[in-house]
């Protein structure tokens, strides 16, 4: 199910010995949490990773929908008989085929190849008719939750849910957790602390791998 937005505020505050909000309202604890959010993204894009039809533009060269951060992986065509697509390395085939940009236009697709270091585009082999439909994995960017008004102090001034899959919710109160600290440092142990929700919101997810590595396509 969807987690509250208040709910990971709430713990925040409850750690923070703050439940009213007076040094560290909700007003201010969003921001932060929505930092988190992306951050956590960032590290792990899996995270935010959505499958849906994705409706490709006319020729050879495609470009990532807006909302989405990293493209994962494009599975099939959308249309029977769904045929699978494999990623190829795109100088590959331009050895193999120089002229497949040339090629004529289809509405089933083969082959789709991505490069990191270009990583809003893709192309698709062969050439795409307008329109026509894929599966397309992505890790999306996150929605912020709004910040309450003034004075916005309690978590039960939040609402919305947080972006994240439930699984996470750990992660993204130990992220929050750690900026918060890190924001309040009249503790005389609060750098300390931020330093300690860092290493466990770090271990839950894993960055001591090559995370997004592994979520990107496969070659």
């Amino acid at each position: 199910m969807a987690i509250p937005a208040s709910t990971i505020i709430a713990d925040v505050q409850r750690i923070l010995n703050d439940e009213a909000g007076v040094r560290m309202p909700a007003s201010q604890l969003v921001p932060l949490m929505n930092q988190a959010q992306r951050d956590i993204m960032t590290a792990r894009p899996d995270t935010t990773a959505v499958i849906s039809p994705l409706s490709l533009v006319d020729g050879w060269k495609q470009t990532v929908p807006a909302n989405a951060y990293l493209l994962i992986d494009i599975h099939s065509n959308t249309a029977s008989p769904f045929a699978n697509i494999t990623k190829v390395d795109l100088a590959l085939l331009d050895a193999s085929e120089p002229g497949w940009r040339n090629r004529a236009q289809s509405s089933t697709i083969k082959h789709f190849m991505h490069d990191l270091r270009n990583p809003r585009t893709f192309w698709v082999y062969p050439p795409a008719v307008a329109g026509t439909q894929v599966e397309f994995e992505a890790s999306t960017y996150p929605d912020d939750i709004a910040a309450p008004t003034a004075p916005g102090d309690t978590a039960d001034t939040v609402a919305g849910n947080i972006s994240l899959n439930d699984e996470w919710q750990t992660a993204l109160f130990c992220l929050t957790a750690h900026y918060a600290y890190l924001t309040d440092l009249e503790g005389v142990n609060n750098q300390n602390l931020a330093v300690a929700y860092l290493q466990r919101a770090s271990a839950i997810l894993g960055t001591q791998i090559q995370t997004a590595a592994a979520t990107t396509a496969n070659n």
